[in-house]
């Protein structure tokens, strides 16, 4: 049996590297869950600072394409939910770190690393940055530098409580926030006369649509918590209400923003290159591949029938070929046409 010790380690936050040796059947998580905390969590996770440029993608492809795909962008990122959630039940995974270090070659758990700290650096660079720029016109006599590390100071350690379910209170204040700035772009376009463009401003390209698609996809990038919180729910199934909860909220939003504020466009080139590498990968791929590592185990396969096996491993390849398809064109796009 793993040590009280070791099998409590798995329970830290989620990049937390010092896990213990691998037993699927031994790891003890608090079960402090419920289907509000969940949705809360990911929904502070998902709703960040994509919501600001995804206008912009309303510029690049003409409202109904762009509104296609980011229903289309949904229906991928709840496919790459899915998987993570049938891996976590066949391996006993708790967080995104552990899920990682089940795959069989440590190249590939140096690239989830890798892409999950992009992802997070850049987050944090931007909150950062439009933080600042914020607060300093009130703030005068404090320079960047001093209200960035203020910032940090008073932020970071938010982020030590060892459950998603203890940050129930900041998740529903950043839920807030990003309704808030919803309603005043409603706001600000129905107050405008004729605010909404007469023609659509560009017809479909490539070109379009590949900067389209990594913003859309990072918009849904919340999968590194779901592990976490799927191992705090104490009823499993309850996890598909908290996916009906969380996308159907979201495509709403994130459709109402981009309606409202079709001109914005201020953080789009930066998101895009994040998205088209860390978000695209992390939230379609790699939760494909994970799938597909967790099924060929010949212990895990004792689990399933042939019939789940053969339709899951289907769903993993699916995932990780569009991943990869979705990340290349992307990249492609980028280096061409910037």
């Amino acid at each position: 049996m793993m040590p009280p010790a070791a099998a409590a380690a798995e329970t830290k936050p989620l990049l937390y590297t010092e896990f213990p040796a691998l037993h699927d059947d031994e790891v003890v998580v608090p079960q402090d869950g419920t289907i509000v905390t969940s949705y809360l969590g990911l929904m502070s996770t998902m709703a960040g600072a994509c919501i600001l440029t995804l206008p912009s993608t309303m510029q690049m492809t003409p409202v109904l394409p762009s509104s296609f795909l980011l229903v289309a962008m949904a229906g991928l990122a709840y496919a790459g939910c899915v998987c993570i959630c049938i891996a976590c039940d066949g391996s006993g995974a708790t967080s995104f770190e552990s899920l990682a270090k089940r795959l069989r070659h440590p190249i590939q758990l140096w690239i989830v690393r890798g892409l999950v700290m992009l992802l997070l650096f850049g987050a944090v660079v931007m909150y950062v940055v439009i933080a600042t720029d914020m607060l300093q016109p009130f703030l005068p006599f404090l320079s960047r530098f001093v209200i960035g590390g203020l910032f940090a100071v008073i932020c970071l350690p938010l982020c030590l409580p060892d459950t998603v379910a203890a940050l129930k209170y900041t998740n529903s204040v950043v839920v807030c926030c990003v309704l808030y700035i919803v309603v005043v772009l409603v706001f600000q376009a129905v107050s405008q006369e004729n605010a909404w463009p007469s023609e659509p401003v560009s017809p479909v390209t490539f070109r379009g649509v590949a900067y389209t698609m990594p913003i859309q996809a990072l918009s849904y990038c919340m999968h590194l918590n779901i592990p976490q919180v799927y191992s705090e729910l104490p009823h499993k199934p309850s996890m598909s209400i908290v996916f009906a909860l969380l996308f159907g909220s979201g495509v709403a939003l994130y459709l109402t923003a981009a309606l409202a504020a079709v001109t914005a466009n201020d953080l789009s080139y930066v998101m895009d290159w994040v998205g088209a590498t860390a978000g695209v990968l992390l939230s379609f791929a790699f939760p494909g591949l994970f799938l597909w590592e967790m099924l060929d185990q010949d212990y895990h396969q004792q689990a399933y029938s042939t019939s789940q096996i053969r339709w899951y491993k289907v769903l993993a390849g699916f995932m990780v070929v569009t991943g990869v398809s979705l990340s290349a064109v992307s990249v492609a796009r980028m280096i061409w046409f910037y």
